[in-house]
């Protein structure tokens, strides 16, 4: 369990948990779930910090490109997109020229053919400059 993690390797109180129930039934295994659900009932958008220079507009044509690629792109490609961001670009170390799928391609996190279907349905014009314009425009409905 999480909180027998906390008080045997961290020397922390299972206290510090606020919920009985995340203390009682969170195991170690969860922990990428319960990130998710906690960051989920903050309402945080996992593209606040993002640097400005991967903030730009998508000019209209590749905007209209992007959103008739989404119903072909897996599933799991926002959520991606939002691991990528939250990891990776608070920072300016990637050029905002560099190809977006190129980024995506070397993400662990996404299977071969997730990466593959999104190379062959989103526009390869897309840039890191887009990064935040292309997450809003395929997040799910119910994130912020």
């Amino acid at each position: 369990l999480l909180c027998e993690y906390l008080s045997t390797f961290l020397a922390d109180s299972s206290e510090s948990i606020p919920s009985a129930t995340a203390r009682s039934e969170v195991c170690l295994w969860h922990l990428g779930c319960f990130e998710k659900i906690l960051k989920q009932l903050m309402n945080q958008d996992p593209m606040d910090s993002v640097d400005p220079k991967y903030r730009k507009d998508l000019p209209e044509e590749l905007r209209d490109q992007v959103i008739a690629a989404k119903a072909n792109l897996p599933a799991a490609l926002a959520d991606a997109m939002a691991g990528i961001a939250e990891a990776y670009l608070k920072d300016t170390f990637m050029g905002e020229d560099a190809p977006l799928q190129d980024t995506l391609q070397a993400w662990p996190d996404l299977a071969d053919e997730d990466i593959a279907t999104a190379r062959a349905h989103l526009p390869r014009d897309l840039s890191m400059q887009h990064w935040v314009a292309v997450y809003r425009l395929l997040r799910p409905k119910a994130a912020r």
